[in-house]
């Protein structure tokens, strides 16, 4: 009966919020096509916010609705080193 467990990488598509999880894959995955590898949270609700169901989707939600796609092994998080200029920036992690 193991074959028949939930596969955790699609369960983004039946949660509460799948409207939400699928535009957000969707993007990372038209990105990827454009050979746009990694992308940070704010290129990501712009290109969300394009779309007129998302127009006044916040920053906070978007944060949420990523770590629930990183828990699920949709998406890995890459620190970024590049825009840290103190150390309490380096603390506080930036993750493209």
């Amino acid at each position: 009966m193991k074959y028949l467990e939930s596969i955790q990488e699609t369960i983004y598509l039946s949660a509460g919020n799948a409207p939400q999880y699928r535009r957000i894959m969707r993007i990372f995955f038209m990105e990827y096509e454009k050979m746009h590898f990694q992308l940070y949270k704010e290129d990501v609700l712009e290109l969300l916010r394009e779309y007129p169901e998302f127009s006044d989707y916040p920053m906070e939600q978007l944060k949420t609705d990523l770590e629930a796609l990183v828990a699920w092994k949709n998406l890995t998080p890459i620190q970024d080193p590049k825009r840290v200029y103190t150390i309490a920036e380096y603390k506080n992690k930036q993750f493209r």
